[in-house]
């Protein structure tokens, strides 16, 4: 699924990768105090949380879209 998730990112090829890992840095911190759990296993390279988040949004994003092409 992970691997499906980062298709997304590919329809925004003149954008680098790292751009949208760091608008996403931007919000970092107020997302962390968002989860119950500990983050710190996402933290394995530094990127960890950010690119969860990024992956996520975008999934969500295009399941919405999905789902409001549907009706």
């Amino acid at each position: 699924m992970e691997q499906h998730k980062w298709r997304f990112l590919q329809r925004a090829p003149s954008v680098l990768l790292s751009d949208f890992v760091d608008a996403v840095r931007a919000v970092e911190q107020r997302a962390r105090c968002c989860y119950s759990e500990s983050t710190a296993i996402l933290d394995d390279d530094g990127d960890g949380f950010a690119e969860m988040l990024l992956l996520d949004g975008c999934f969500i994003l295009e399941f919405s879209a999905k789902l409001s092409r549907a009706n």
